[in-house]
């Protein structure tokens, strides 16, 4: 009889094993997923003004409260992106943005 309960306790301990083995890929595939998910979302909240030849792509832009505006730099002179602030949002100034450098704005309510 000894040995039919060693043989349990490892059947017992081989069963722990795998469940761990299931729960920790179980968490990694979630928290994977969670990150793709907020990838995506970040993606979808960021728009891109492109500065090319003088001139800003697209020329006017709607962005609600919580999005983020970029200004990606594709010209050969410095610009920079400015705003008063306006019926209680607030203004804002990128100072220079150089040649191949972007700058980054969240707009709050």
């Amino acid at each position: 009889m000894v040995g039919s309960g060693t043989k349990m306790r490892s059947a017992a301990l081989t069963v722990a094993v795998c469940l761990l083995f299931f729960t920790v890929g179980s968490i990694r595939s979630s928290a994977a997923g969670a990150q793709s998910r907020h990838a995506a979302q970040s993606r979808k909240q960021v728009k891109v003004v492109v500065i090319k030849e003088m001139g800003y792509q697209p020329s006017t832009l709607r962005v609600k409260v919580g999005e983020t505006v970029e200004w990606k730099n594709e010209g050969i002179v410095p610009h920079t992106a400015t705003a008063e602030a306006a019926k209680g949002a607030p203004g804002f100034d990128s100072g220079s943005i150089a040649p191949g450098a972007s700058w980054r704005f969240v707009k709050r309510g």
